[in-house]
């Protein structure tokens, strides 16, 4: 009887409407979460847990930039934070721990969880404020030229994000 159903043209639409909604709600709530993020990069110097000094806009990039908001108490970040420690790897990627603590305590979990990204310790949310961040975990995508031509919040798929960096590199 199942096998039955699956040939008729009516559940075939009804899949293809249902997922044309679905993904049309995903899209808006997507448009909707990033719609305050800031659509600049903005031009301050910032500090890294280890004394870099890092100011985005003078950064000498070859290939695109990631910066990636997180936060040591939210659970999507934990998922968010492995894709992310990947993709260092590869890519500059500069992270702000937002109000996750001092600078010791932040060590201690990125020690902890084996994270080897760069951090910005951002205790006080100044650094989120800059940028438009009021949710985590949230992503930002810099090209060459120093824009940012993706942004978004939420839990990060890893080969949506590796498609968008590889793109941006050919």
């Amino acid at each position: 009887m199942m096998l039955q159903t699956l040939k008729t043209p009516k559940f075939w639409s009804k899949l293809i409407l249902n997922i044309a909604i679905l993904s049309a709600l995903f899209i808006l709530i997507h448009w909707y979460q990033s719609k305050e993020l800031t659509d600049k990069v903005p031009s301050v110097n910032y500090q890294s847990l280890k004394g870099k000094s890092i100011k985005f806009d003078d950064i000498d990039q070859k290939s695109p930039i990631v910066v990636y908001f997180w936060a040591s108490w939210c659970p999507a970040c934990k998922f968010t934070s492995s894709v992310i420690n990947q993709l260092s790897k590869d890519y500059p990627v500069f992270t702000i721990a937002l109000s996750s603590g001092t600078d010791l305590t932040v060590e201690v979990f990125l020690q902890e969880n084996g994270f080897s990204f760069v951090v910005i310790n951002d205790e006080e949310g100044e650094v989120s404020q800059q940028w438009g961040v009021y949710a985590t975990p949230t992503i930002f995508i810099i090209d060459e030229d120093k824009r940012i031509v993706y942004k978004g919040v939420g839990i990060a798929n890893r080969w949506l994000i590796q498609l968008r960096l590889w793109l941006l590199s050919l």
